[in-house]
């Protein structure tokens, strides 16, 4: 069985309003270069639990009580999403030659720990234009 995850930018709204929390895939907190979201979705799934707990003590689910769960994905999470949302977008606009030169830039840098970061850091620095508009999140 398979399905399709989002791979757009987060929820505009928040993933909280009142009595209701949304982790993972749900509040759309995937990765949108890898489609990856199972550690997105522990950690989110923590914070909510942390909060939830404080909540079921006072019987309050507000999205007042819900607000740090808000603030405890976005601080820890946003910037990494938005930042591939935006590569995956750029990226997507290529032309052939231009992926051909990335892709040979690449497989000859010396990156020792491969992540989307350090690929973008790379990139940024042999052809800042493709990361315009998005490099201050590199």
């Amino acid at each position: 069985m398979g399905g399709f995850v989002s791979t757009c930018p987060g929820l505009e709204d928040g993933a909280i309003a009142d009595n209701i929390l949304l982790v993972g895939d749900a509040a759309r907190i995937i990765d949108p270069i890898t489609g990856g979201g199972i550690c997105h979705a522990c950690r989110t799934g923590m914070y909510a639990g942390k909060v939830l707990t404080e909540c079921a003590k006072t019987g309050d689910y507000s999205k007042k009580a819900l607000q740090p769960y808000e603030k405890m994905w976005r601080d820890r999470m946003e910037d990494k999403l938005y930042r591939n949302w935006f590569a995956k977008e750029r990226l997507a606009t290529l032309d052939d030659d231009t992926i051909n030169q990335l892709m040979k830039l690449i497989s000859t840098a010396d990156i020792k720990n491969v992540t989307v970061y350090n690929l973008l850091k790379a990139i940024k620095e042999k052809f800042p234009k493709v990361v315009e508009g998005f490099e201050d999140l590199i």
